[in-house]
This record gives structure tokens, C-alpha cells and sequence, in this order.
């Protein structure tokens, strides 16, 4: 279960804070309650995704009926209610959608073209598969049981919620949770003891099961979303556990680990924050957060340096680090005095920061992220005319690049135009249009569903780089023997 950071006292007095209208009390009242939402939503839903969803509705509510809550009982036990009454109401996710059962689950588990899939493990560590599938399937698992079922079985046997406050969550007696704890737990006893090798049996086990399960679309050598969560360490259950002894079978789910939101979904809700709370006061308040968000951004950019440079050498000893644009504004001549642009930026080029050589450009910012390539250096004076010599010298080169199917629907081209056509170049020229320009640079955005994902995140912008490669090599080409400006 996640440990809470705040004491009760600490957590009822951010409560009357952030009924009073304090925004900064509120979001640290969201934040202790984050980790425990997000499991919750994992075990009930069964799915990374859906879990995602469910806890930013749920947070939502807590938000919302915040003023509502009496301190009858402990706050969390309030979290608990909301969390439960929106989880068994929800509609929109995977399992609700198709209702499995222990009967499909078994005849699943015996179908025979198990045993005739290869090897699809395609080079990964098949100790990882089995474990991903694994935790995968115990929370599947968990979808087998009915609603209220299920409620009960994951708030005893994997929150160790003790029986009076689980009652108090569910609006039962705890007699009455009692035992449908224990029918719930005899159930997956049963099953589990019938065909899984944790409950001893020899139908099923991960490990014989991984090349059907990667066959059949539930596991995917390269995505392990389960593997991808950030681990949290395990603790003590903050709540009297007053329940009966689990038997061992039920112990299987209670080795289960706690889990945050994605990397990436901390760096983004870390954007929005900032961009709602731009302060220099707000940001000393909220260092941690931003570490975190940094680290999430500098994992991804690493991970794109480290496959960009299967086909570019050149780059294989680049440090994300190095790479890295501040997010300090310099205010010194702007009406706006914000401190801070809510934007993680990176140039993986050979030259770092430097716009040359052009590399790729990573932003990242709530409902603006883009891959970037190619040069925007518009006061480079020198870097501009070498690439306008080069597109005047052979102008279909460039057109055959910035005109190929697909490219110019693909990319957003960034250009800042003069009015005319510069003295010295052609105004007839076919690339007329692109000699007005003083950059030359090219952008492909992303909806936020796909920054979140982690592993989507890095396969759309590699897929964006390698679109957007020829472009790179044509303005390198022109601009090599540049030299950056001395101050």
C-alpha cells in the first residue's frame, strides 16, 4: 500500500487551508493522496491506461467535494469512498467494455495453441517478460470478480484496509465485509490453486506462457508498462490491520509492488502546474516535483540519443545533460516577468545547444509538445546565406525534399519570411518562397495522449527524426565550414 508522507493532523490542516481558497495547500493535499488513487485504479481497472484516467477524474472529485468532508472519519478513508463509489461507476474501461470471467480466464489458460507459438521474445530478457506478464495478470485476474467482490478483496487483501474502515468505504456492516472478503478470497484461492503455478499448480506458468501471451497481443517485448512504473518502496500499512491471517495463495497479490504515475505523466502535470503557478515562491515550494520532471525529460532524451545513434555514431557519446535548455527566463526587456517558460527543451546535435550543426529538437509542454529539425539561427547572418546559396544553387535538391509526399503534410514548416526575395538571389527561382526565408526548420506535434505514454513518446519522435533525417543532411551539408559568432 502507499505510505502517506503527511501525518492526519498535517492532512486536516491542509484541508481547511484548501477549503479557505489556498491553491498551494490543496495541490500538496492532491499530490499525498496521488499514489494511493493510482493503485487503487490499477487493481480495479486492470489497466495501466484506464487506471491514468480514472485517477485524474477521481482527483477531480476530491477537488471538487473537498468541502464536504466533516472529519468523521480519517481523511483517507473520505479519498477511499470517492475513489471506490467513481471505480465501481466507471464505464470507459477496457474490462467493462468486454466482462471476462474465471471460466473464460481457465479455458484461456488451457487453450492448446499455447504450446506451438516461437519464440517471440525478439533478444529481451525473458525473466522480464515472465515478471511483466505476471503483474499483468494478477491484476487481469482481479477483473474476474464482481464488483463489490473485487472492492473488498483489494481493499483487505492488498490494501490491508482493516474490516471497520473498509465497511465504513463500502456502506456495509463489517460483518457483512467480513465475508464477502472471505467468499471473495476462497474464489481466487480456488482458481488460482487450479491453474496457476504461484498457487501450485502445473497448467500455467509465466515463463511457458510469454511467446503466447507476446502472440496474442498482451504483452509486448518493448513496451512492459508494469516494468516502466516507478517502484515505490514497500511500507508498513498505515492502517490497524485487524483482518484475519491471508492464506498463501491470497499472499500472491499482497507481493504485488506499489506503483506512481508514469515518468512522463509526473513531467507534464509538473508543466501544467508550473504554467498555472509560475512563481519564483511557487517553484522553491516545489523543488522535488521539478527534479522528478527534469529526470522524466532527461530519461527520454537519453533514450533517443542511445537509438539515434545506432545510424549517427556521432552522437553516441552525448549526455542528455548537455543537451537540456534552462526553463529561467531572462525578464531583463520583456513586459512579461513570468521566471519561468513551462517547457522542457533539448537539441541532440553533435554541438549540443548550438543551432549548428542542426540535429533534433525535443519540447515538451501540455498541449504543445513537437519533435523539431533543421536550422532556426535567424540571426546568424552567415548561416542564413550559406543555406540560401545552397537552395539557389540547385533549387529542386531542396524541393525534392520539402516537397516529397508526405513530408509537407507531416511537418509544420517554420520559415520567418522576409517580404521579398533577398538582392542577389532569384526572384524567379522555383524555391523563390524558401529563399525568404531566415530559418529553415520543421516541427511535428504531439497530443499529450502520446507524451504520456512513455514508450509511445520515444517511438513518435524517433519515427519523427528519421522522417525529417535527408532534411537534417541537406542544411548540414550547407552549412559546413560555419563558425560560431566570437562575442
Amino acid at each position: 500500500m502507499h505510505r502517506e508522507e503527511l501525518s492526519k493532523e498535517a492532512q486536516l490542516d491542509l484541508v481547511d487551508k484548501a477549503i479557505a481558497g489556498d491553491g498551494q495547500a490543496l495541490e500538496e493535499l492532491l499530490r499525498s493522496t496521488s499514489g494511493l488513487v493510482f493503485n487503487l485504479a490499477l487493481r480495479f481497472l486492470g489497466t495501466v491506461h484506464d487506471a491514468e484516467d480514472a485517477s485524474q477524474e477521481i482527483a477531480v472529485k476530491i477537488m471538487t467535494r473537498l468541502s464536504t468532508f466533516r472529519k468523521e472519519s480519517a481523511f483517507s478513508t473520505w479519498v477511499y469512498r470517492i475513489a471506490v463509489n467513481h471505480l465501481k461507476d466507471c464505464r470507459t474501461h477496457q474490462f467493462a467494455k468486454a466482462p471476462f470471467s474465471f471460466e473464460m480466464y481457465g479455458a484461456d489458460i488451457v487453450d492448446e495453441r499455447a504450446k506451438d507459438v516461437p519464440d517471440l521474445s525478439e533478444g529481451v530478457d525473458r525473466g522480464m517478460l515472465a515478471r511483466e506478464l505476471k503483474l499483468s495478470c494478477t491484476n487481469v485476474m482481479l477483473q474476474c470478480l464482481d464488483a463489490d467482490s473485487r472492492c473488498a478483496y483489494v481493499l483487505g487483501t492488498m490494501f490491508k484496509v482493516d474490516s471497520s474502515t473498509a465497511a465504513d468505504v463500502l456502506g456495509i456492516t463489517p460483518e457483512a465485509y467480513r465475508q464477502r472478503l472471505s467468499r471473495a478470497r476462497k474464489t481466487v484461492a480456488e482458481f488460482l490453486g487450479a491453474y496457476c503455478q504461484h498457487g501450485g499448480a502445473e497448467t500455467c506458468s509465466c515463463e511457458r506462457r510469454v511467446n503466447f501471451a507476446i502472440a496474442t497481443h498482451r504483452l509486448a517485448p518493448h513496451n512492459l508498462e508494469y516494468l516502466e512504473l516507478t517502484e515505490e518502496e514497500r511500507a508498513q500499512d498505515a492502517f490497524v490491520d485487524a483482518m484475519d491471517e491471508m492464506d498463501g495463495y491470497a499472499s500472491l497479490f499482497d507481493r504485488l509492488p506499489s506503483y506512481r504515475p508514469t515518468p512522463n505523466v509526473l513531467m507534464l502535470d509538473f508543466l501544467a502546474d508550473l504554467r498555472e503557478n509560475n512563481s519564483l515562491d511557487w517553484m522553491h515550494a516545489h523543488e522535488k516535483r521539478k527534479k522528478e520532471a527534469q529526470n522524466a525529460f532527461l530519461e527520454l532524451v537519453q533514450g533517443c540519443i542511445e537509438k539515434l545513434a545506432e545510424t549517427e555514431p556521432c552522437l553516441a557519446a552525448l549526455d542528455a545533460k548537455d543537451l537540456v535548455f534552462r526553463i529561467n527566463r531572462d525578464t531583463r526587456f520583456s513586459d512579461d516577468k513570468s521566471p519561468y517558460n513551462p517547457t522542457f527543451r533539448a537539441h541532440i546535435s553533435p554541438a549540443g545547444r548550438m543551432p549548428v550543426p542542426v540535429g533534433y529538437f525535443v519540447s515538451v509542454t501540455p498541449g504543445g509538445s513537437f519533435a523539431g529539425g533543421g536550422l532556426f539561427a535567424p540571426h546568424f547572418k552567415d548561416a542564413t546565406r550559406m543555406v540560401r546559396d545552397r537552395i539557389a544553387a540547385d533549387p529542386q535538391a531542396f524541393l525534392d525534399i520539402v516537397e516529397a509526399p508526405g513530408f509537407a503534410e507531416r511537418f509544420r514548416f517554420v520559415g520567418m519570411p522576409l517580404k521579398n526575395v533577398p538582392k542577389g538571389y532569384d526572384p524567379q527561382s522555383p524555391a523563390a518562397e524558401y529563399l525568404k526565408c531566415k530559418c529553415w526548420a520543421v516541427e511535428e506535434h504531439f497530443d499529450d495522449a502520446v507524451v504520456t505514454d512513455d514508450e509511445a513518446c520515444r517511438r513518435a519522435l524517433l519515427d519523427s527524426f528519421a522522417a525529417m533525417k535527408t532534411f537534417n543532411e541537406y542544411l548540414n551539408e550547407a552549412l559546413k565550414g560555419f563558425a560560431m559568432p566570437t562575442r
